[in-house]
């Protein structure tokens, strides 16, 4: 066998391997293998157009082009690299390039369904941008979704009227393939039934279906309509909607009525199991498809929420809520010319629809066009002016432009709707903690587990008691990030108590546990070791510590860091480090590993670098700890300078090493994250760049919890550039003033 043979069978073995790696989900393995096989085969085409496609999967488009790219180009007639082309194109708002692409595809036979899908996709983003069509200047939250749609047999089939309207309840249009009937209710009664239900006067619908009961206990019907009747005047109608249920076993509309009343009592996996049960016995509910999107969503189960939108869809085209849902569901996952796409199509179906202009709303001021997505938000306000999601969604685009009091305004008229949204409460701590009123703004901070999840402990949690002679467990409960900010507070909480033990991610493990001697440091498991929770007096939050340690700005302690590297690794870095020559040597960090919703409003491109890139005398240091060198490789071709990375460090796993590294530079600039937090923490001078107001920056023009960190804003309407060149002639006249080094 010759060596060709041998190395092409290699090739086809490693690549059947990692497909089967994809297909399972193991995306670590998948992606070690395709880059294998590119390391011997650069331009191999399966192997591109699958990293190419496992990039998309992680929202990381822009990384995954490059190699989409080079698959097409090795096989040009190959059809499906042609569509996985088309598509990251879309996803990166190349929407010219994306057509052209499945022009050209189509000219050369390509004609399957998911290729004319994808070209009327392409061809609806490339009608233009909607600035047009919603004139107005005026100003992001968790988006927001149509409310659940009711179904009642007989009952909601006839015109929506004003207050109908005003509750966002929409109802089923009439489905011949099921029976309307009075079941066992008198015809007349049934009849009046479903008049005081199209006329809104849900409080007599109420009376008669009560009264309805007293004689016939067991009308399924009766059941229903009394719980629809209490639904839609906003009281408890979840026993009711359950013994309707169980009246009627094999009725798919009082299953998904009743998924709707567990929905409002935020029991979520149960209301996906009624809507999922109401779909075993009509397969073509419609409506019970998008309430169970809905339900998908708020369980994070965006791809799930996106297919049964789409399943509402095909069997209802002209179905306006559900066109409006699958765009807030494709806003989750990142395609937001796709979630415009299909709000503009809610629009032009309903034109008063107001959810479909919030979640359109939404959408643009995740592309960073706060003026125009403000204007939707008011137009959603004049068609229902009662819609607490759409006051938060307002309230946060204004805070993104800087106008916190309006905000807190909106979020206090949200807050009036509805008292107890929570998301709400939340929304209304960003904005007092990034106005500097600590002391209410951290009460609402423990509304946060809104968008995260809450760990359980049996232990009273800390409220501020004297912990002399306790014991307290301190946890993380956000992403690494924060846990290094809130670390900040650890060495207080240790002298404080008898016992401290604080359980953080293993990744920091190392490093806090150098740090905090007086503490027993342990890696978060879940559920906790045993051993964590023995002899436990308290346990609180690490985001909940500022509500007692720091309740006004002067109790922030002026540090030049707080963390502990292991001092033989900082000097080996240092070494190596010296050996790149005399000059500065900057660490940059360009954008998050999770480039998707808001998100990528607070990163860069590392093609906007150049005016940094291109000051002389320093040299350049990658700390972005995801994969990048495809960015990195492009970076150096384009701009013709080293950067220089050091993969045999893990700087998304390794910290404590991470930390070495970082505290042997001069410098470090990089966007908002777990990097410039990392800098901050170990003492090293940082130049942090933010989209807008940092709420952590609680009203004052630096950072409190990184006194030395240099702070550089953008406002919503400005670009990355000016930022950037602002930073570019602050590092040139820094680089004539301190030569090699800064320390």
């Amino acid at each position: 066998m010759s060596d060709i043979v041998r190395q092409t069978l290699q090739l086809d073995e490693a690549l059947r391997q990692a497909i089967a790696h994809h297909r399972a989900g193991h995306l670590q393995d998948a992606e070690r293998l395709y880059r294998a096989i590119l390391h011997a085969h650069p331009n191999h085409p399966d192997a591109n157009h699958s990293l190419g496609v496992l990039a998309g999967q992680a929202g990381q488009y822009a990384v995954g082009l490059r190699y989409l790219k080079t698959a097409l180009a090795a096989d040009p007639g190959q059809g499906q690299y042609a569509l996985s082309y088309a598509e990251a194109l879309l996803a990166t708002g190349q929407t010219k390039d994306a057509l052209t692409i499945l022009q050209t595809a189509v000219q050369r036979g390509l004609s399957n369904p998911a290729a004319i899908a994808l070209r009327e996709r392409v061809e609806a983003a490339a009608l233009g941008e909607l600035a047009a069509e919603f004139p107005g200047r005026a100003g992001q939250a968790p988006q927001t979704y149509s409310k659940r749609s009711f179904s009642t047999t007989g009952l909601p089939n006839a015109t929506r009227n004003p207050e109908m309207k005003a509750k966002s309840a929409k109802l089923a249009k009439p489905r011949t393939n099921i029976q309307v009937s009075p079941k066992s209710l008198p015809r007349a009664e049934f009849d009046r039934l479903v008049s005081l239900f199209n006329t809104g006067r849900y409080a007599e619908m109420e009376d008669l279906a009560r009264a309805q009961l007293e004689k016939l206990p067991g009308s399924g019907m009766a059941w229903k309509a009394l719980g629809t009747a209490l639904q839609m005047q906003g009281k408890d109608a979840l026993a009711v909607l359950r013994k309707a249920a169980e009246l009627s076993p094999r009725d798919a509309e009082a299953h998904c009525n009743l998924g709707n009343a567990e929905r409002d009592h935020g029991r979520i996996a149960e209301a996906v199991a009624s809507y999922r049960r109401a779909l075993e016995i009509h397969p073509h509910f419609a409506m019970a498809y998008n309430n169970l999107g809905n339900a998908l969503r708020e369980l994070r189960q965006y791809e799930g929420a996106v297919f049964a939108c789409r399943r509402a869809l095909e069997i209802q085209p002209d179905y306006a809520d559900a066109h409006s849902n699958l765009g807030a569901a494709l806003q989750d996952i990142g395609h937001l010319d796709l979630a415009i796409t299909s709000c503009r199509r809610a629009l032009t179906i309903e034109p008063d629809l107001g959810l479909a202009y919030t979640n359109l709303g939404v959408a643009l001021s995740h592309q960073d066009k706060l003026d125009v997505a403000v204007a939707c938000f008011h137009r959603a306000l004049s068609f229902d002016p009662h819609c607490a999601e759409t006051h938060r969604n307002l309230a946060m685009n204004l805070s993104d432009q800087d106008r916190l009091d309006d905000a807190l305004m909106y979020i206090q008229r949200a807050l009036f709707i509805d008292p107890h949204n929570i998301k709400a409460k939340f929304s209304r701590a960003v904005v007092l903690l990034s106005k500097g009123i600590l002391s209410e703004g951290w009460v609402d901070y423990e509304y946060r587990f809104v968008t995260t999840d809450k760990r359980i402990f049996s232990h009273r949690q800390w409220a501020g008691e004297n912990l002399r002679d306790k014991s307290i467990l301190i946890w993380g409960d956000q992403g690494i990030g924060d846990e290094i900010q809130f670390a900040s507070m650890y060495a207080e909480m240790t002298a404080r108590a008898g016992r401290c033990v604080i359980e953080c991610a293993a990744k920091l493990q190392p490093l806090f546990a150098r740090t905090f001697p007086g503490a027993q440091v342990v890696p978060k498991s879940d559920p906790p070791h045993s051993a964590t929770l023995d002899n436990i007096d308290y346990q609180c939050a690490a985001g909940s510590l500022g509500r007692w340690l720091r309740p006004v700005i002067e109790y922030f302690p002026r540090h030049r860091g707080y963390l502990t590297t292991n001092p033989e690794r900082v000097d080996y870095w240092k070494t190596r480090l010296a050996k790149l020559g005399p000059g500065l040597k900057v660490g940059f960090c360009w954008r998050s590993s999770r480039m998707i919703g808001r998100l990528r409003l607070h990163c860069t491109l590392l093609d906007q670098w150049g005016p940094i890139f291109a000051i002389p005398g320093i040299h350049l240091v990658n700390l972005q700890y995801d994969e990048c060198s495809a960015e990195l490789d492009e970076a150096r071709r384009r701009f013709g300078v080293p950067l220089h990375a050091f993969p045999e460090v893990d700087l998304f796993d390794d910290l404590d090493e991470a930390s070495a590294l970082t505290q042997a530079l001069d410098l470090v600039i990089s966007v908002w994250t777990a990097s410039a937090s990392l800098a901050a923490a170990v003492g090293v001078p940082t130049w942090m760049m933010s989209y807008g107001r940092e709420w952590g920056t609680h009203g004052t023009d630096y950072h409190p919890w990184y006194p030395t960190v240099r702070y550089f804003p953008r406002t919503w309407d400005q670009s990355w550039d000016t930022t950037i060149e602002k930073i570019a002639g602050l590092l040139k006249e820094t680089v004539s003033v301190y030569g090699g080094t800064m320390i």
